[in-house]
Formats: structure tokens, sequence, C-alpha cells
């Protein structure tokens, strides 16, 4: 049976297991390389990946798109989440798919559906909706 799990885009204190269990950190990583600028998400429990607005997709490409899934089945077994803000648009990763949540405002809440351990889908509720 699913079940839901409430939260920001952020989770608690994942990202040093995340960076040392990453592969291809070296040279593949570097901005002008990959397209991409790695932070560590707010709560220090995550990693968002921030493309080059000019290279929406470049996150897709390999090696950098094994290496996130990859991350993001690590992610998953901690009640983590792996982001990439391409454009204006937040991506959540999972292991198995990609949920495009289009623009999510730093207030909006990020709703995850879980069957099992496998994330099925996620949603956004809109501050302006939860105040109501």
């Amino acid at each position: 049976m699913p079940h839901l799990c409430r939260s920001s885009c952020r989770m608690p204190r994942l990202s040093v297991r995340l960076v040392d269990q990453s592969a291809v950190w070296p040279g593949e990583w570097k901005p002008d390389r990959s397209r991409t600028v790695i932070t560590v998400s707010r709560d220090g429990n995550g990693l968002d990946f921030q493309c080059d607005p000019g290279f929406p997709e470049a996150w897709r490409k390999e090696p950098y798109c094994g290496e996130i899934k990859r991350l993001a089945a690590i992610a998953l077994r901690h009640d983590g989440l792996i982001c990439v803000n391409s454009g204006r648009n937040l991506i959540i990763v999972a292991p198995e798919q990609d949920f495009a949540l289009g623009e999510v405002a730093e207030q909006d809440e990020i709703i995850r559906e879980y069957s099992g351990e496998r994330l099925v889908g996620v949603r956004v509720v809109k501050a302006r909706e939860t105040h109501r």
C-alpha cells in the first residue's frame, strides 16, 4: 500500500555519504565540463544539481545521469531526495524515474508517495494552498 511522506526538497545529513560514495567527482564534475553546479541541500542531507541555464539538459548526459541516478538510490534508502534544477523546473530524481515538478517556491511542500521502498509519485502543494 502506498504511503505519503511530506518534505521540502531537502534531507537530513545524507550529503557526506553521497559525496563519499561518488565515483566521478573529479574533473568530470567541474562546472565547465558538466554544465552543472552541485550544492549541498539546505538541511545538509542531500545534493542539488543546478544546471547551467544554457544547458538545461546537461545532467541527462553520461556519466552525469548514471551517477545522479546512483546517488538517488542511496538517498532513497535514507529518506532523501536528489533534486535537479533545470531552468525554472525542479526535477526529483529517483532510481526508476524522474518527477518533473515545474516551478517550486521555497515555501512549497513536496509530497512523496511510496509503494514499499519505491518512490512512485511526487507532487507539489503550493504554499498558498496550505494556508487556506
